[in-house]
C-alpha cells in the first residue's frame, strides 16, 4: 500500500547495548516497513558484542550508525540520537522488538 503521504519522513531510533542475538531482526523488520520513507538511526549504546558488525553488514543508505561515548541511560541515549535526526516524525523500536510489516504506513 502507498500512502498518500509517502513524502513524509520518519525517523527510526534503535538504542542498542549488546544486542547482537536481537538486532538483526529488529533491522529486518523495519526494511521490511510497507512505509519506504524512513531512515534507521542505530545508537550503540558502548556495546561490546557484535553489533556493529551486524549493522554494517548492511548495504542500505537509511541505515545510520552513532555510538555513545559512554554507556548512557536508555532515555539519554534517545535524546542523544536527536541530534542526527533528519526527518517530519520519530518512532522507537528496542533492539529486542519486531515491527509488523504495516506499522509505519498505519502510523502516518
Amino acid at each position: 500500500m502507498v500512502h498518500q503521504d509517502s513524502n513524509l519522513k520518519v525517523a527510526v531510533i534503535c538504542n542498542c547495548y549488546n544486542g547482537s542475538p536481537y538486532i538483526r531482526a529488529a533491522i529486518e523488520s523495519v526494511l521490511s516497513q510497507t512505509y519506504k520513507n524512513f531512515e534507521f538511526l542505530l545508537i550503540d549504546n558502548c556495546s561490546t558484542d557484535a553489533t556493529k558488525n551486524i549493522f554494517e553488514s548492511y548495504q542500505d543508505k537509511r541505515l545510520k550508525y552513532y555510538k555513545t561515548k559512554s554507556h548512557i541511560k536508555l532515555g539519554d541515549a534517545r535524546n542523544y540520537a536527536l541530534q542526527f535526526v533528519n526527518a517530519d516524525y520519530i518512532a522507537f523500536i528496542d533492539a529486542d522488538d519486531i515491527w509488523i510489516e504495516d506499522k509505519l504506513s498505519k502510523q502516518i
